[in-house]
């Protein structure tokens, strides 16, 4: 092999290495280096861009809302309850969404939609409650969908420490009204007049007077205003409707009669105390109620909105029932109370 073709490999080899280099050099610089944001599961991560070294996969990509069942239930003349279970499958993140009900008719036609916004937090199952105005004869079923859903991290969207505590069921097959008209002057025993039968009334309701009622204050009035005071840390317990118990009564009056603006008489209804443990204001609490048989079907469902409910503070509430319910396919001792705070 003579020199000229040797100095021809040697160039030749030269070039090509120098090519070589050329090239990987332009590779390493512009080819990117391993991120979270390059759509490539390049760093030990558990999915694409999730995982390990980047945002967790459960926050990145959680998974739809799940609508559960969907129920409808008469809620008295002319009215209807819509009644959706609902949950959320990541544990990582809460979310604020809207939703749609759809009512149809037997005949498969949309007689009604409803539309509306609420919250769910992380790994909660939830009960959304709607009342509208449809004969529930002619409703065969409903759906929900959600829409405007606004995942967000646990760790910003966390629920508030509040309870529901000492709740009850409580029935009344007499009761003439669940709206009270307030009291104007003192009552004691031995008096007579219509306002005794509306502190009677409003007694059974809380229930503490199981009598039948009159308009003569006796001794059974008596006996139950004295427990009522008790109970409710009235000082003296005298047993009569002196001026503080007057004015303690006619502010509970306010509250259930603002609840109950129709009139309409509500012989069941869910009682308790709700208390705020956390240190920031609870600016919104849903309490939904759930009222079953003997054989744990579903009876009834209603449900009531507080607002404002300030650090340590316990608020008394009561969640009213239609009369529409048959008393006698209610099971008191397995009512259910479901709370659902927002800051």
């Amino acid at each position: 092999m003579n020199r000229r073709i040797i100095k021809q490999f040697i160039y030749g080899g030269f070039f090509l290495a120098v090519v070589f280099l050329i090239g990987f050099g332009a590779y390493w610089i512009f080819s990117s280096k391993a991120s979270c944001f390059d759509n490539k599961k390049n760093q030990s991560e558990r999915g694409i861009d999730c995982g390990g070294l980047c945002v967790s996969c459960g926050i990145k990509y959680p998974e739809n809302l799940n609508s559960v069942w969907v129920k409808t239930l008469p809620a008295g003349e002319n009215k209807t309850i819509a009644v959706s279970g609902i949950e959320n499958p990541n544990v990582e993140v809460g979310s604020e969404f809207s939703y749609t009900v759809n009512i149809f008719s037997k005949n498969g036609v949309i007689l009604k939609t409803l539309n509306s916004d609420s919250f769910i937090y992380a790994g909660e199952k939830k009960i959304l409650v709607d009342v509208f105005e449809a004969d529930f004869k002619n409703i065969d079923k409903a759906e929900i969908s959600f829409s405007n859903v606004n995942f967000r991290p646990r760790s910003e969207f966390s629920k508030p420490k509040a309870e529901v505590r000492e709740f009850k069921t409580e029935i009344f097959s007499n009761l003439a009204s669940s709206t009270f008209s307030k009291f104007t002057r003192e009552l004691k025993s031995g008096m007579v007049g219509a306002d005794i039968k509306n502190l009677q009334n409003f007694l059974k309701f809380e229930g503490f007077f199981s009598a039948s009622l009159t308009t003569k204050f006796g001794a059974a009035t008596r006996v139950a205003l004295t427990n009522y005071q008790k109970k409710s840390g009235i000082s003296p317990a005298s047993g009569y409707l002196d001026l503080k118990t007057r004015n303690y009564i006619n502010s509970k009056i306010d509250s259930l009669n603002n609840s109950n603006s129709s009139g309409e008489i509500f012989p069941i209804s869910v009682s308790g105390i709700i208390t705020n443990n956390d240190i920031e204001k609870i600016s919104k609490a849903v309490i939904v109620a759930i009222l079953r048989d003997k054989y744990g079907l579903l009876t009834g469902v209603s449900k009531i909105e507080l607002e404002n409910i300030t650090a340590a503070e316990s608020r008394d509430f009561r969640v009213l029932f239609p009369s529409s319910i048959n008393i006698k396919d209610v099971n008191p001792s397995v009512t259910e109370v479901y709370l659902y705070p927002k800051k």
